[in-house]
Parts: structure tokens; C-alpha cells; sequence
């Protein structure tokens, strides 16, 4: 079952190469069915994963896969893999939804390439092999290449070429650290548990936590590692920037959880205050690097580095408080800023600007766009009662017990955070009306495929708002596991 639940979306890409290479509305007809399929078998998973069982669920495994390298086809979900696989499956489908006003070009092989990119994410997430893992990693780098180079703005192919220098370089890195891993850990296989129970010894912990960690920091945007994110995000197109941020970013912070604090303990207790110090640094830079931007895009790609910091705060805390508040926040951030991005695109097609100096007063005329956008921005800042305030309130407790200023200067980012989304909200909906605003090029009603993009993700924000707990519990054994492997304080 989880190996249809990975491949699921390279079968439809297969079938738009096939069947609708040249017709733009079954391709991403084709498209849409298939992420759809992928998240009703996502569901079925859910219904059937026992959250009260510790270890891996729904395992496949082929050993003679690379058998003569140590490695094997391995596949499992556990409660952290869960979540981000929940994740995956709901955000892909808004992106397909969000592309049908934004994209008119080259369509069936956009639609391709973003199921490719699916796939790569749903194997990455469920991988238990490390070589295996490393394959999606790279396979990852791919599609969201092509996606950021042939589709987007004036500046895409510089913003392309930064991005795949960035996660080269991490991706190099990383690859050296796999093969350090193998030779020096006394397990000799590429299993992740064989090598998480017999780590390598304390004098090479150090070396080659710093090969996996760069290529972690990269693809998670920690600070000093983070200038590519706001050209990237800026310059691909919307329904592309919308999977980049909402999943893409999280495999940084994943890799920290799955591999960096389980093969590592002794490193990471060494570099905890250097880390964390980071996160800090980072979740107050992207803040105000928020508060000084103009373009709307470019000013959630800026608050982006600050949350996605923020994340890593709560991993770097190395506690049981810490590391649950992450992973939630992973998927709260996820659905937040994705819905922040399909937004700003709903906004830039109907007044033709995300300029904030040229938007006003939008709010009087699109109802339910405000409506919709007010509870976004509610989630983004932290308001209690919806998704994010779980999460940070975890991970600023489990930063605050590690050490109490990190704790304190983290909470400086949630009211910056407050500050650039509640200036956000009030430069679009709020002011006087700009010239045009009342009759937009395409009507102010959002369209059936907005409403179904956005409203599934509102009652999410909501949902684990009101009931986080039920989000909490999947993951709790993992971030048990984690926590112990690492020595943490629960």
C-alpha cells in the first residue's frame, strides 16, 4: 500500500505523456485526478495506522534492491512520516487548482513534473533506507528545477540556477556524509534504525553531522543559508512557490528529525547553542526583512524564513516539547503558507499587481476573499484558537527549557510576525480603493477551483486549532524515539 502510495502520481505523469501531451485541460484533469487518488489512499492509510503503536506500519521491503551495496527497497510510516505525508497529499492538489487562472503554458509537462515532484517528496517522507532517502533527495532536486526555470517570471532562470547551486552544494555534502556513515558505523548497512542504534563513534559525529546538516540548513532556509528563498519563491510561478514552501522546505527540518539527532547525539548536544542561536537570528532577520518589503510575494517568501526558523528552534531544543512542536508546526506551516500564496495569486490575477503601494480597499468588494484571507493571517501570527499557537507555544516552552534566551528571543519573532501580516491584511483589504478596484479584469467572486483549493485548507487551520492534540498523538512516539536517541529531557 505504500509503495502505490509513492509511485501513484509517476503513474499519472506517465498517462499526461502519454495521452494529453498537447491538450491542457485533460492534462490537468488527469493531474488533479491522480493527486486526488493519492490523498484518498492517504486517508485510507490514516484510518487503518494504529496511533497507539510504536515502530513503523504498513512496511515493504525488498532486500535484493542494491543488495550488493548494503542497501534495500525499504518503506514505512511512522507518526512524524504521517504527517508529513498528510501534508504533501493536501497541498499538491491546491497547487494543480491554483494553476488553472496562472498557467497557460506548456501545461500537460508542468502537470508532469509536479506529480514527479510528488512522488519524490511522498518517497523521501516514507523512506527507511539511507540511500533510498538520499535517491528522493536528489530525485526532489529535479522537477523543482524545471519547475522554477521554464515556468515563472522575468528572473526564473537566475532564481532556477540559484536554487539548484544552493542545494548542489548540500546534496554533494550530503552524499559524503552517506557514504562516511556507512563505512564508520559498526552496523555496515544503509537501514536507518540499524545505523540510528549503532551510531558512529563521538569523534566522527562532528564531521559528519556538519555534511548532512548544510544540506539540511539549506533546504530549510536557516540563517546565513537562506538567500536563495525570497528570489526562488518570488520568481517561480504561484502553484510552484506553493509546493516549494508549503512541503519542499520541510525536508530540512525532517532530515534534523529523522537523521541528524538520531545518528548524531553527541554532536548535536555539542552544537545546540551555535544551532539554536541560528534559528533565533534567523526567525528575527526573516521578520524584518518581512517588514520592509513592498511586493506581497516577496513578503510571505520573507516570512517564510522566519517560521521555517522557527521550526528549527523547536528541533534544536532537543526535548520532547521542542520536537513536537515542530513537527506540528511543519504542517501548520505548510497549510498556512500555502494558503497565503494561493492569495497573493488570486489577488495578482484580478488586479494584475501584488504591489502593496498599488492594492486597497480590496476588502469592501471581495467579501470572501477577506473573509478567507483574514483567518490566514490569524493563523500566520500565532492567534490562539488556530493552528500555529499549538505549535509555537510547544516549541517556545521546549526552546525555553534548553535555554531560557532563546525561548525569550524567539517570542520577539511572533510579535514581528503580528506586525508584517496584520500590515499585509490591512494594505490589501483595508484603505482607499484603488483605481480599478471596484471592476476587476475578472470579476471579484473567486472561482469554484479557489474555493475548493482554499476552503479545505481554512478548516484545517481551524481544525488543529481547536483539537490539536488529535494532531499531537500521531507523532509523539517518534518524537519520543527521537528525543531518546539524542538524550533529550522529556
Amino acid at each position: 500500500m505504500l509503495s502505490l502510495l509513492v509511485f501513484m502520481p509517476l503513474f499519472f505523469a506517465v498517462v499526461i505523456v502519454l495521452i494529453s501531451r498537447d491538450d491542457a485541460l485533460i492534462s490537468r484533469y488527469i493531474a488533479l485526478t491522480g493527486s486526488l487518488l493519492t490523498a484518498a489512499l492517504t486517508v485510507y492509510l490514516v484510518v487503518r495506522f494504529d496511533f497507539h503503536a510504536p515502530g513503523l506500519q504498513f512496511e515493504d521491503q525488498n532486500t535484493n534492491w542494491l543488495s550488493y551495496l548494503g542497501a534495500s527497497y525499504h518503506v514505512g510510516l511512522d507518526g512524524l512520516s504521517l504527517l508529513l505525508v498528510i501534508l504533501t497529499v493536501v497541498v499538491v492538489p491546491v497547487a494543480i487548482l491554483m494553476s488553472h487562472q496562472t498557467l497557460t503554458e506548456r501545461v500537460p509537462l508542468y502537470m508532469s513534473l509536479m506529480l514527479l515532484l510528488e512522488t519524490s517528496l511522498l518517497g523521501l517522507f516514507v523512506s527507511r533506507d539511507l540511500l533510498l532517502f538520499y535517491i528522493f533527495w536528489e530525485a526532489v532536486l529535479i522537477p523543482a528545477y524545471l519547475l522554477i526555470g521554464i515556468w515563472g517570471g522575468q528572473r526564473r532562470v537566475y532564481a532556477a540556477l540559484k536554487y539548484v547551486i544552493y542545494t548542489m552544494l548540500g546534496s554533494l555534502l550530503m552524499l559524503v556524509g552517506v557514504v562516511g556513515v556507512y563505512v564508520y558505523s559498526s552496523a555496515h548497512s544503509f537501514d536507518i534504525a540499524a545505523l540510528a542504534a549503532h551510531p558512529v563513534s563521538a569523534s566522527l559525529q562532528m564531521p559528519l553531522l556538519i555534511a548532512f546538516g548544510l544540506a539540511f540548513a539549506i533546504k530549510s532556509a536557516l540563517w546565513p543559508f537562506h538567500s536563495w528563498v525570497p528570489d526562488v519563491y518570488t520568481e517561480a510561478a504561484t502553484p510552484t512557490t506553493i509546493v516549494l514552501a508549503g512541503v519542499v522546505s520541510k525536508m530540512g527540518a525532517y532530515g534534523f528529525l529523522r537523521i541528524g539527532l538520531p545518528f548524531f547525539p553527541s554532536a548535536m548536544h555539542s552544537v545546540q547553542s551555535v544551532a539554536s542561536a541560528l534559528a533565533v537570528v534567523g526567525i528575527l532577520y526573516g521578520a524584518m526583512l518581512a517588514l520592509t518589503q513592498y511586493d506581497a510575494k516577496r513578503l510571505v517568501a520573507c516570512s517564510s524564513i522566519s517560521h521555517m526558523c522557527f521550526i528549527l528552534l523547536g528541533v534544536f531544543a532537543l526535548n520532547m516539547q521542542g520536537v513536537q512542536g515542530a513537527t506540528l508546526q511543519m504542517v501548520n506551516h505548510g497549510v498556512t503558507t500555502a494558503a497565503l500564496f494561493a492569495i497573493v495569486a488570486a489577488i495578482a490575477w484580478r488586479w494584475g499587481t501584488t504591489d502593496l503601494r498599488q492594492l486597497g480597499g480590496l476588502g469592501s468588494k471581495a467579501l470572501v476573499l477577506a473573509a478567507i484571507f483574514m483567518v490566514v493571517t490569524l493563523s500566520a501570527l500565532g492567534l490562539p484558537g488556530l493552528n500555529s499557537f499549538p505549535a509555537e507555544f510547544l516549541i517556545l516552552l521546549g526552546a525555553y527549557r534548553s535555554a531560557g534566551v532563546y525561548g525569550i528571543l524567539g517570542t520577539l519573532g511572533v510579535i514581528l510576525a503580528a506586525w508584517y501580516m496584520l500590515r499585509l491584511y490591512q494594505d490589501t483589504m483595508h484603505g482607499p480603493t484603488i483605481e480599478g478596484g471596484d471592476t476587476p479584469a475578472h470579476g471579484v467572486a473567486l472561482r469554484t477551483n479557489e474555493l475548493v483549493a482554499l476552503l479545505p485548507l481554512v478548516a484545517l487551520i481551524v481544525w488543529i486549532g481547536i483539537v490539536p492534540g488529535g494532531w499531537l498523538q500521531p507523532a509523539a512516539a517518534a518524537a519520543q524515539a527521537i528525543v531518546s536517541a539524542v538524550g533529550g529531557a522529556n
